[in-house]
């Protein structure tokens, strides 16, 4: 879904979220169109901070994610093992084939041509399955999380959400550091009553679109922190040097719900 605003009756501005499929199919790729988008923000929010009190039920989840990632990596190593052994048993064939070149002369030449122009078509298909798959794998490693690094992403935002609780279009532009992706089910939207699903990242990322936001509300976080310690006042280029890291890890984070209404 796509941010949206529009005026309502009485020249009143309000903000809501618009499902470009739904638009699109008039609704009958998904029927939500329309969704409000300060009730969407505030039960993303409000998961947020229920999230940060319940440690366990991170652990859990980032868990079972880990497990789900390792049986995944275990069988893309089996087939990558398969593909390399087949590469190895090409190659050998292929210099068995010069060697056969060698020792035959041109007499055999067409024969010995084809053999290795088919020998050579395989191979490339081969390297480049070879290289697939190990692309895959290192993106299933990197999706490999911890609790630890999650549980501190989410007291980031906690952190963060009381500095700027006050500020709600602060809050909404650093969501997306946190938040991968918000899936709405609508039970009943006359009553409100629904759920959502909420796949959070591992780290809020320092680059991207909202870097400069991402980065202001840093600083404004450790200054705060830095005053409330009693610490004398470090430049903006101090603090920024020292914030530049992202939190977390590379991982894509994990799912959870939250029920509406």
């Amino acid at each position: 879904m796509v941010p949206k605003s529009g005026t309502g009756r009485g020249g009143k501005n309000y903000a809501y979220y618009l499902c470009v499929k739904a638009d699109k199919t008039k609704g009958i790729d998904c029927a939500e169109i329309y969704l409000p988008a300060e009730a969407m923000d505030n039960a993303v929010v409000e998961f947020l901070k229920i999230l940060r009190l319940q440690p366990d039920v991170i652990e859990k989840v980032v868990g079972k994610a880990n497990q789900a990632t390792y049986s995944r990596l275990e069988q893309l190593q089996k087939d990558l093992d398969q593909v390399r052994e087949r590469l190895k048993d090409l190659r050998t064939k292929t210099a068995n084939l010069v060697d056969v070149l060698t020792d035959k002369g041109v007499s055999q030449l067409q024969v010995v041509k084809a053999k290795l122009e088919g020998l050579d078509h395989e191979e490339k298909e081969l390297a480049l399955e070879e290289k697939r798959l190990d692309q895959e794998m290192r993106a299933e490693k990197a999706q490999a999380g911890t609790a630890h690094h999650q549980i501190q992403s989410i007291n980031l935002f906690g952190d963060l959400f009381r500095l700027n609780k006050n500020r709600p279009e602060k809050i909404k532009a650093i969501l997306p550091r946190f938040v991968n992706f918000v899936v709405c089910h609508m039970a009943d939207k006359q009553k409100g009553i629904g759920r959502l699903d909420i796949g959070l990242f591992g780290k809020p990322f320092v680059g991207g679109g909202n870097a400069e936001v991402w980065n202001q509300a840093l600083q404004e976080l450790a200054g705060h922190y830095n005053k409330a310690m009693g610490e004398p006042k470090k430049s903006k280029a101090s603090v920024s040097s020292e914030l530049a890291a992202p939190c977390g890890t590379d991982c894509r984070g994990f799912a959870g719900e939250e029920h509406m209404g």
